[in-house]
């Protein structure tokens, strides 16, 4: 079936997942740091206008989305081996060009965030004036679609949104469909923008004969993951319960003065002020009274309701937050910060290895026998060099461990081997585990060479006996 005849199913498959795609924009915004539109937009919602003035100026737009991310996208901060199956020494310079040119680390570093994020990415390779880069495609600028009757999570059709455009009377979305044999530009009405595409000189082919982007699925079930809508309901809340928090104090800050049988004119707010009170003669059982009215707001119970809301969710999304007892006043910033800092996710993060290494599988086997083939015709494209055919990348990471302190492995270390329980190799290869036999001889030969010097400088400086 040509491509043209599944517009239809298309633009209806777009159309049902926008709010998908809203959902994600909104994510996407808050990630990179506009959490205060939202806060703002919650706290209108849930106060009278009246009290919404008061508040907005007190709001505290504490991300903590940021920093959960971070940690359950470590994979790429120790880089992975990238080992060639059925290469040569010429295909290893061509992995170490293209590996160089999409700084593929870094890359793969934000694709691993926006996993986490979005429970998907794609990876998209591309020429830019002869050279090839690698963009990573957030998820509120993309849909994949299926019509595979055997793999329904199998993409067959992948949407690019490409922003609006204004035809005729109204404004539309301009979307590039592809598929492994056709390439083409619709609006979001599904009508082909064949005058964009005469303008770029496209005939509706796809020259690559694949879809030139990788799409990673977290979910296993969907092809599009079902949405995750804690992540921003909570990561809006902690602030709200923050802005509420400030907007108590602001009012127990001020106390609230009363008088009985006073004459409030003659009654002057200074420093040095003095009020005499006298009782009314014309009221023989008045008597004169000034009094203080103090609010006051259980901030420590509204912290540890704050805390235990944080360490529940942080245990619904497989993370183990740290333990620090009781939040309070002046322990608030310290203690949330702990939760964060001291969560362990290594269980979490094991578990997404297996994604990239498939991920990083197909990326490169689109790059290799797809994408450089046609590059290779590009007369801006410097690396005329062909790869074997059906040449395989097999990507390894190091094992994800659980946090630990380093100082204290090494004391433990030191202990084991001076109590007889550890040699120097063993204690080495504890405290590197993913070094190799010869990585290890190499350092303990570099050890007792650096030994030897500093006894060879003590023996040289020392005063003989007179």
């Amino acid at each position: 079936m040509a491509l043209k005849d599944d517009l239809p199913s298309l633009v209806e498959h777009y159309k049902n997942n926008n709010p998908t795609l809203e959902h994600n924009h909104a994510l996407f915004q808050i990630y990179e740091g506009d959490l205060l539109t939202y806060v703002l937009a919650d706290l209108r919602a849930q106060l009278s206008e009246k009290s919404y003035d008061q508040v907005k100026h007190r709001v505290a737009p504490i991300n903590i989305l940021k920093r959960i991310i971070s940690k359950l996208s470590n994979l790429y901060s120790k880089p992975p081996k990238r080992v060639l199956l059925g290469g040569n020494d010429r295909d290893q310079e061509l992995l170490e060009f293209y590996q160089d040119s999409f700084e593929i680390n870094s890359s793969m570093g934000i694709s691993n965030e926006f996993f986490n994020l979005f429970k998907n990415c794609a990876l998209e390779p591309f020429l830019q004036n002869g050279v090839p880069k690698l963009r990573v495609v957030p998820s509120d600028r993309f849909l994949v679609y299926s019509d595979d009757p055997v793999n329904p999570l199998s993409v067959t059709h992948f949407i690019k949104i490409m922003g609006r455009k204004k035809r005729a009377d109204k404004t539309v979305d301009v979307l590039y469909v592809y598929t492994d044999e056709e390439f083409l530009i619709i609006d979001s009405e599904g009508e082909i923008f064949t005058d964009l595409m005469v303008s770029m000189e496209l005939d509706g082919l796809n020259s690559y004969g694949k879809i030139p982007f990788v799409y990673v699925n977290r979910s296993k079930h969907d092809l599009i993951p079902t949405i995750d809508t804690d992540t921003i309901t909570m990561t809006k809340l902690i602030p709200v319960l923050l802005s509420d928090i400030n907007f108590a104090v602001m009012f127990q800050s001020f106390s609230i003065i009363y008088g009985i049988d006073l004459d409030e004119e003659n009654l002057k707010f200074a420093p040095n002020a003095f009020w005499r009170f006298k009782s009314d003669p014309s009221r023989p059982d008045s008597t004169p009274s000034i009094g203080v009215i103090k609010p006051e707001v259980d901030t420590d119970k509204v912290l540890n309701l704050l805390q235990a809301q944080i360490s529940l969710w942080l245990h619904s999304r497989n993370i183990r937050p740290g333990a620090i007892g009781q939040l309070t006043a002046d322990s608030a910033a310290s203690g949330v910060a702990k939760i964060i800092d001291e969560m362990d996710t290594s269980e979490d993060r094991q578990k997404q290895i297996a994604y990239f290494v498939e991920a990083e599988c197909r990326l490169w086997d689109l790059v290799f026998n797809s994408l450089h083939p046609v590059w290779f015709r590009d007369l801006e494209f410097e690396m005329k060099m062909k790869p074997t055919i059906g040449l395989k990348v097999v990507t390894k990471f190091p094992e994800q461990r659980p946090m630990v302190d380093e100082s204290k492995m090494l004391d433990d270390q030191i202990k084991k081997i001076e109590k007889g329980l550890e040699s120097p190799r063993g204690a080495l290869k504890a405290l590197n585990p993913d070094w190799t036999d010869s990585e290890l001889d190499a350092k303990l030969v570099e050890i007792s060479q650096f030994n030897l010097i500093e006894m060879d400088s003590l023996t040289s400086e020392a005063t003989p006996f007179q």
